[in-house]
């Protein structure tokens, strides 16, 4: 997904993925139930009997295992690039506090630039106890630039400096939390519910190829099986 995706685009994409997911664990279970009655032994008179099963009817087996890896392959690529859009942390407020914030971002953008931090950390807790969101949002917004950059030469080695710049760190993540967009908590929601059946079918898919190749290197001498 190449550019930002609408949300009803969003919503296609997830419900088509899980389908296709579920759709194709439904083929897999069926391949490896048909699969475990044609090849039982007591079906057939020989050893070399049972052998020609397992290997005749082996390929639309195999089919089936491709098939549920590549579809769990790309409904994992479609659902992370859907939270990668949607972001994981983003805040939200609404038009008319986002009106406010504007008219209120370059008064609080020289503030950020110019005071220290224990000025900074006061006027953060200000606005947090006086429910300020406009300006909350605005602070959020610049504040993390600021905690990032290296102390100047006047504030390296003053131990308030270092105790504000965590009590400020402390805070953005409470406003962070108050100013949580929640718009897309049901898309994450579901995305976490695809991620998972898309582990569930992939192990599934894989577990028989696995055990051949543990079974084969245990065979030729470079692994040894662990005592059960």
């Amino acid at each position: 997904m190449t550019s930002t995706p609408t949300l009803s685009q969003i919503f296609e994409t997830m419900r088509t993925d899980l389908g296709a997911v579920r759709d194709a664990q439904d083929t897999l279970e069926t391949a490896q139930r048909t699969y475990a009655t044609l090849t039982d032994r007591t079906r057939h008179s020989s050893d070399e009997a049972h052998e020609v099963a397992l290997r005749d009817y082996l390929p639309p087996l195999r089919d089936a295992e491709e098939h549920a890896v590549r579809v769990t392959a790309a409904a994992v690529r479609n659902t992370r690039g859907i939270l990668k859009a949607i972001g994981h942390d983003r805040i939200w407020i609404d038009p008319n506090e986002s009106t406010v914030a504007a008219q209120r971002e370059p008064l609080i953008r020289q503030i950020v630039e110019r005071n220290d931090l224990p000025s900074l950390r006061d006027e953060l807790r200000a606005a947090i106890i006086g429910e300020d969101r406009p300006s909350l949002y605005v602070f959020a917004t610049l504040l993390p630039a600021r905690l990032a950059a290296a102390p100047g030469p006047l504030d390296a080695g003053q131990p308030e400096i270092e105790e504000a710049r965590g009590e400020i760190r402390g805070m953005l993540a409470q406003v962070r939390q108050t100013l949580r967009d929640k718009s897309f908590d049901s898309t994450k929601e579901r995305a976490g519910e695809i991620l998972a059946k898309t582990t569930t079918v992939s192990l599934a898919a894989m577990a028989r190829k696995r055990q051949a190749e543990r079974q084969a290197d245990i065979q030729s001498g470079r692994k040894v099986a662990w005592p059960t």
